[in-house]
């Protein structure tokens, strides 16, 4: 069985960068989490974690890429 990858990240925007790197993940790992934080070192904000992980779902990303939106710690994240 292969490792689940966690990439957390602000992604605000999500970018084609972003999206390579998830989607080559998906080809390395059984599961993706994409987490959508918010960076408090960035002061302008184009769009909520909420809206990004909608953006995110809009793309046609593989079944093993899950979007999420981080609302506790990042650990207890990961645990789930």
């Amino acid at each position: 069985m292969k490792p689940i990858y966690v990439y957390p990240a602000s992604f605000c925007p999500p970018t084609f960068g972003h999206l390579h790197t998830a989607t080559k993940a998906a080809e390395l790992f059984s599961k993706v989490k994409l987490i959508c934080s918010v960076n408090p070192g960035k002061t302008q904000r184009w769009f909520t974690p909420e809206e990004r992980q909608i953006l995110w779902q809009s793309y046609n990303l593989p079944t093993n890429i899950t979007v999420e939106t981080l609302k506790v710690l990042l650990k207890l994240t990961c645990l789930k």
